[in-house]
């Protein structure tokens, strides 16, 4: 899997969020907020833009390769309901060269096979 580092300040600005609450006190077994990694079974790069979403004031511009639709579940799970205005989410084709327009393409269209 991805593995990403976040601060446990980016995440309490988000008390709500199954992700903050995930590394509380609360959830943890013995009370203390240590750094061991959590694992979530979820998208690796759909989470790298829940991340964005956070740190950039609630705005987001997905790539091509990143359906809309996706990155909404994805924050649905997080717990991002009430913070998340769709028409925040731009979607801009992120292509550079020809063999990462193949990729974006097999991405794009390997998401548009998941969601349904």
């Amino acid at each position: 899997g991805t593995v990403h580092e976040v601060s446990m300040s980016l995440l309490q600005m988000f008390p709500h969020t199954m992700l903050a609450r995930t590394v509380s006190k609360t959830w943890m077994q013995d009370g203390n907020v240590n750094r061991n990694p959590l694992s979530i079974d979820r998208d690796g790069e759909r989470f790298r833009y829940c991340l964005d979403f956070m740190r950039y004031n609630r705005k987001i511009l997905l790539p091509i390769t990143v359906s809309k639709e996706g990155f909404l579940k994805e924050t649905e799970f997080y717990g991002f309901v009430d913070d998340l205005d769709p028409s925040d989410i731009s979607i801009q084709p992120a292509i550079s060269t020809p063999a990462s327009f193949s990729q974006q393409m097999y991405a794009y269209f390997s998401n548009l096979a998941l969601l349904k």
